[in-house]
């Protein structure tokens, strides 16, 4: 089953491939080709689950990789390769950053809720 169109699917298989085997190199090479295959509409296109590519690739390696400090390398990664593609294409890294999603929240909102909630737990956690 598809549920993004095929530029943008492609993409996010080869990121959630990457996210499973982070020290492939090929891993590596396939998702930066995906990213370079990517166009305006495909970039901008938001996910089943309502999430831009960036809210992925600044979501997803923490959800999948256990080491912290792989999860921000690879979180990072993706994020430039996103930025530097969306460099190329007329229009799209102001889509990229400044995209909402249908509840109205931009990449910039996700980062900080996702920063106040780990606050939140780190608050109670020491209590």
């Amino acid at each position: 089953m598809h549920y993004r169109t095929s530029k943008a699917e492609n993409f996010h298989l080869s990121l959630m491939a990457l996210l499973y085997d982070y020290s492939s190199d090929q891993k590596k090479l396939a998702v930066k080709e995906s990213a370079l295959n990517l166009d305006f509409n495909s970039i901008a296109e938001l996910s089943i689950n309502d999430h831009s590519h960036l809210i992925d690739a600044l979501h997803l390696p923490f959800k999948c990789i256990d080491d912290r400090e792989q999860a921000v390398r690879i979180a990072g990664y993706l994020m430039d390769l996103l930025i530097s593609t969306a460099k190329t294409i007329p229009e799209a890294l102001k889509c990229l950053l400044l995209q909402k999603n249908n509840a109205g929240f931009t990449p910039l909102h996700a980062a900080l809720i996702s920063a106040n909630a780990k606050k939140e737990v780190a608050k109670t956690r020491l209590q």
